[in-house]
């Protein structure tokens, strides 16, 4: 017979810490992030099989038939990497790129199959001067002449336009085509060459125009009243190409004056040329909504940091014109920059729902609910905290409920039975517009339950702020399950096209790691990098609307739930709880490489833009944020310290592995690249100058008070805390 064993409160607590340990480990391992990029449906990976089958057996005909189904359906999806780290290429990208590599004798099949229909397209479309049907007859039948010459004629337009990158991206797409190319020379070279030189590329116009003499010396061509042989000195059609170039229609649209975005730029990498200093303080706009009874806000954000490893503010200014606009738990707020009035507040009289209900019972309640998400929205709610403008609007995320919230309890009788329930979450939100040269008057808005001024994006969940560039908005958002990028036009709103990113695991508003990180794009050479915060990344080219690559990265078992474990782990045995995951979800573009460091893993990625091969990683190590490139050193923030990489590399940049900050500082925020230096907001009251190639803190900058996420401009200095938003510097 088995005796019962009797478990003395030692062992009981032995077994305790042995588990409480053993998930700590767990949380220290991570998992290879989920399948979340959409696949290819099993039938178009079977043809694009038996294409490759035709293929090899020379059975063009069959091939071509296969190819062109392919590219000509909607629908897409990613092919199966060969390895975890590889990345992965949409079927139609494989199929666009199998029909490049075909042998002349399979083009010419595909051209007597297609020709003929995409002719028919290109005329039409040339006759009612459509550009959307010739970019989709470049898309779907880039290998026919038909479709070079629609691809040929929107690279000509762009220019035409103002819009060299735009140009650049159908004319490389022709390039790669060199069957197809040559017809078109050397008006082909001659226009790639122009669109580098109006995106201000000298070199890499003077290697375009180096290639011209490959076609001979009896090639001849005009470029204003001078006629070149294709034989010319480079340097001298260089200058035969910039005296054309006065047109006003070749100038690049002006960009916004200011800080009209997260991180500055649409490559999320501006610096700056601040020359003031943090004397004398020119205005101070108290944000009131945070009153933690029992405590000053110096109180709430330490207990903040004992819970989570940072107090790092989740707001981030922006200045527009003579505007500083900043969102603060309740409202956002326009702020004259030069005598710090504020002028107009959006919505008026601060956001209504976070207030406390009538009945006693129902305040108490309430008032317990804002006061956390009160909490929330000033340390880590970043889709509430990060706005943008286009100089004319700002935009921004409203309806946005807190990551824990829990809708009312609703009693219900079944069976005679009373039975207490719950609505599910709100999983939509609103993207609104608003008017900053008329008091913050609603200019548009979407999303929603109805969708409002697009009912294309009715029950739309926006993950963060858009992308502001030239005219439009590229912004992600979860439809029915799904991650979508979304293009609108800045002025109103309406829907231009979307493309199908991911599926994520479990929705958004069942996700609380994802819903306060976020999720906003990020944008260089016209090619999109949309992070998902569900363990992958993608990344879009922006002209041709089409998926370049995507890549999964390793992420943390079930990440807000280990993260507390490890935290009750290391607090048990005496150790100070440090910030285990970042804090900032958005990638830095610099130099054709995509830096990224996830929420929801523990690697920092430096992967290629072009391609999203990924040319190295590093454990997190306790990074809050990638701060600043400069030169080829890659600067990480964490609460405590500093380290920085080699971006070419990955080895350590410094002697050091890792700076510590000065006494018992912690970082109060994100602050920015001026020169060789970068600032660094402290909680010592202070901002601290580091040299960034050397790892040196060069100068302490007193406050009065502790700073928060900074901009700089010029002679001006803005911080905004959970405190206030204060300007320094001389006017």
């Amino acid at each position: 017979m088995t005796q019962p064993v009797n478990l003395r409160r030692p062992a009981v607590t032995a077994i305790a810490a042995v588990a409480l340990g053993l998930a700590g480990l767990l949380a220290e391992l991570p998992r290879c992030g989920a399948d979340v990029l959409p696949r290819a449906p099993r039938e178009m990976q079977n043809r694009l099989a038996l294409a490759r089958d035709a293929i090899a057996g020379n059975r063009y005909s069959d091939a071509v038939l296969l190819l062109e189904d392919l590219l000509t359906v909607e629908q897409d999806g990613f092919l199966s990497a060969e390895s975890p780290h590889t990345p992965q290429r949409t079927l139609k990208a494989e199929v666009a790129a199998l029909l490049a590599s075909l042998p002349p004798k399979a083009l010419k099949e595909y051209e007597t199959w297609c020709g003929g229909k995409a002719r028919r397209i290109l005329e039409e479309a040339a006759r009612v001067r459509d550009r959307e049907a010739l970019a989709r007859l470049a898309r779907q039948y880039l290998c026919t002449t038909a479709g070079a010459e629609a691809a040929f004629i929107l690279g000509c337009d762009g220019l035409d336009r103002g819009r060299p990158l735009e140009a650049l991206a159908w004319l490389k797409r022709l390039a790669q085509m060199p069957a197809l190319a040559r017809p078109l020379e050397p008006e082909l070279t001659l226009a790639t060459a122009l669109a580098q030189l109006t995106a201000g590329r000298t070199e890499r116009a003077r290697q375009v125009l180096s290639r011209l003499g490959s076609l001979g010396a009896d090639v001849r061509f005009r470029i204003g009243d001078e006629e070149f042989p294709a034989t010319e000195n480079p340097d001298r059609l260089i200058t035969a190409l910039a005296g054309t170039m006065g047109c006003d229609a070749l100038a690049p649209a002006a960009a916004v004056a200011g800080w009209p975005m997260f991180r500055g730029n649409v490559a999320r990498n501006a610096g700056s040329n601040w020359s003031g200093s943090t004397e004398p303080l020119l205005w101070k706009v108290d944000i009131p909504e945070l009153q933690p009874s029992g405590g000053s806000r110096s109180t709430m954000a330490n207990h903040v940091r004992s819970r989570r490893g940072s107090a790092l503010p989740a707001a981030h200014p922006l200045v527009v014109g003579s505007l500083v606009l900043a969102r603060t738990p309740r409202r956002l707020i326009a702020v004259d920059l030069e005598s710090g009035r504020q002028v107009w507040e959006f919505p008026w009289g601060g956001d209504r729902g976070l207030d406390g209900s009538q009945t006693s019972r129902g305040r108490s309640v309430s008032a317990s609910a804002s006061a956390t998400q009160l909490i929330e929205r000033t340390y880590d709610d970043a889709p509430y905290g990060q706005i943008a403008s286009d100089g004319r609007l700002v935009f921004l995320i409203d309806g946005l409920l807190s990551a824990s919230h829990r809708s009312a309890p609703v009693v219900m009788m079944v069976n005679n039975r009373r039975v207490i329930t719950r609505a599910p979450p709100k999983s939509h939100n609103r993207l609104v517009a608003l008017e900053l040269r008329k008091e913050g008057k609603l200019a548009w808005s979407v999303g929603a339950e109805s969708g409002e001024d697009e009912p294309k994006l009715a029950g739309a969940f926006f993950l963060g702020a858009p992308l502001v560039d030239a005219g439009r908005l590229y912004v992600l958002a979860e439809m029915q399950g799904e991650i979508h990028l979304c293009t609108l036009d800045a002025s109103t709103g309406h829907l231009e096209w979307s493309l199908l990113l991911a599926i994520p695991e479990q929705p958004i508003v069942n996700d609380r790691v994802r819903r306060l990180a976020g999720a906003t794009p990020s944008l260089a050479e016209d090619v999109l990098v949309c992070p998902t915060s569900a363990g992958a990344v993608v990344a879009v080219d922006s002209i041709t609307r089409s998926i370049l690559w995507g890549q999964h990265y390793p992420v943390l078992q079930d990440s807000a739930r280990t993260i507390r474990m490890r935290m009750a782990l290391m607090r048990a045995r005496g150790v100070t709880t440090q910030q285990v995951t970042s804090v900032d979800a958005s990638a830095m573009i610099t130099q054709g490489q995509v830096l990224l460091a996830p929420v929801e893993s523990n690697e920092l990625l430096c992967l290629d833009l072009c391609s999203g091969e990924l040319m190295w990683k590093r454990p997190l190590d306790n990074v809050l944020y990638v701060a600043c490139v400069a030169g080829q050193t890659v600067l990480v923030v964490g609460d405590g310290s500093l380290s920085a990489w080699h971006l070419g590399t990955r080895k350590p940049a410094w002697q050091e592995l890792a700076v510590t900050l000065p006494g018992d500082a912690k970082v109060a925020g994100r602050g920015f690249l001026a020169g060789d230096h970068y600032y660094l907001p402290a909680t010592m009251s202070e901002i601290l100058k580091i040299h960034v190639a050397g790892g040196r803190i060069v100068e302490h900058l007193p406050l009065k008070h502790s700073p928060g996420n900074l901009v700089a401009l010029g002679p001006l200095l803005i911080s905004q805390s959970p405190e206030a938003v204060e300007a320094f510097g001389k006017k």
